[in-house]
């Protein structure tokens, strides 16, 4: 949410503003910023709700002024943000992007090991060791890589398509698998730089020319397709996943105790606590 000051501050500085987001059914959303704030994201907004936005500005003389109301409106979720997916199968949003379920305690013989969001980040896929891919929010099921094939290595990666019509999957052994429209433009089979442990799509390519990145335990950062290369960097632990910016001229790369770097017009937006199992998965969608 974005603001301008009042037209009069009544005479005494303005101290502060308190900005509220308010639906129905759900405790009210929002925090109070310094004078010096022009904007404040609500983490907590939930898609296909109607919000009423209020904002109020405060100064020591007069205390809280007059509020002032815009709504009710639709949210849409953005990209500005990300979701980190754990081993267990839960689901941490930040920024403008919640989680919206996750696999949680329902598996039993294969852990999960990577997350993709669709384009408009009203949904995201969750992969297993095995080839399970489980569907929320507004995602669809597209069907297991390779079909009823035996898998070239465990799936480590998963990726939308540029339309959220299909997904990419890639195996440890850089073997790559597409379902849906996803149309496969290369593998990283043989290559250096460790094993394979992500795939990502570039945004804005379409269906006839994609292009992906490939992304290894060592940093290394393979392009296929029309992609392009941002650089890597080294983290404190082994990389295990990576995620492009909206307009596909950046991407962040995660290592398995949280931490994310950011290329090219990437900007990292924090790191969460420790988790069970550490973390092997991140999506802007």
């Amino acid at each position: 949410m974005r603001w301008k000051p009042p037209a009069s501050d009544g005479g005494s500085p303005i101290s502060s503003y308190t900005v509220v987001a308010l639906t129905a059914g759900e405790a009210p959303a929002g925090a109070t910023v310094p004078a010096s704030a022009r904007s404040l994201v609500i983490g907590r907004i939930a898609s296909n709700h109607l919000y009423t936005s209020r904002i109020v500005a405060s100064n020591l003389a007069h205390g809280r002024g007059q509020w002032t109301s815009v709504g009710p409106l639709g949210a849409t979720l953005g990209a500005a943000g990300y979701r980190l997916a754990a081993a267990s199968g839960s689901v941490a949003g930040f920024g403008t992007l919640p989680g919206v379920g996750g696999v949680g305690g329902s598996l039993t013989s294969s852990s999960v090991t990577a997350i993709a969001g669709t384009p408009r980040g009203l949904g995201y896929w969750e992969v297993t060791s095995t080839g399970s891919v489980y569907a929320f929010g507004h995602a669809r099921y597209y069907g297991r890589p390779g079909g009823a094939q035996a898998l070239r290595g465990s799936v480590v990666g998963i990726t939308s398509t540029p339309d959220g019509r299909g997904y990419y999957v890639v195996t440890s052994a850089g073997a790559v698998y597409g379902r849906g429209d996803a149309k496969v433009e290369g593998s990283a089979v043989g290559r250096a730089g460790g094993a394979a442990v992500a795939i990502s799509v570039t945004p804005g390519s379409s269906p006839g020319a994609p292009g992906y990145w490939v992304l290894t335990s060592s940093r290394s950062v393979y392009r296929f397709g029309s992609a392009h290369g941002y650089g890597s960097a080294s983290l404190g632990a082994p990389a295990v996943a990576m995620a492009p910016t909206p307009d596909g001229r950046g991407y962040w790369v995660v290592a398995s105790s949280g931490e994310v770097r950011a290329f090219g017009d990437a900007h990292a937006e924090g790191r969460p606590g420790p988790r069970p199992g550490g973390f092997v998965g991140i999506a802007t969608g």
